[in-house]
């Protein structure tokens, strides 16, 4: 799986929840990335990092594999409610986008999950 780098304008991206494409509000966000990554597997996610908490199904750090999802609070969410999430690649390094208009970083799982896990999800 290829996690999405090639961020096309919003405008570009279909907006209904049944298009595997992302809607144009999640164009430049780690979900919206992410989603559109695991559509190109065929591996179809839901609509927002709060409802990927439930995609796929649950696995710890031991097991993590790339390509499994990795959800934190983030700055606007907690542990019960992820508001942010990245991607595993393995040998102990996540990919995410921070926020819109940031680009896309790769950082190590013990960064990136420094406050806390929501979730760990594997999909596929």
């Amino acid at each position: 799986m290829i996690f999405e780098t090639n961020l096309t304008p919003p405008e570009e991206f279909g907006k209904s929840n049944n298009d595997t494409r992302a809607p144009a509000h999640e164009a430049h966000a780690s979900h919206g990335a992410t989603r559109r990554s695991c559509a190109s597997a065929g591996l179809p996610l839901t609509l927002t990092t709060y409802t990927h908490r439930n995609d796929g199904t649950a696995t710890d750090e031991s097991n993590l594999r790339p390509g499994d999802l990795v959800l934190i609070p983030g700055s606007d969410g907690s542990l019960a409610a992820p508001g942010h999430l990245g991607m595993f690649i393995g040998e102990g390094l996540v990919i995410h986008a921070p926020h819109t208009g940031d680009v896309v970083k790769v950082v190590t799982f013990k960064s990136f999950s420094a406050g806390g896990i929501s979730a760990l999800r594997h999909i596929g």
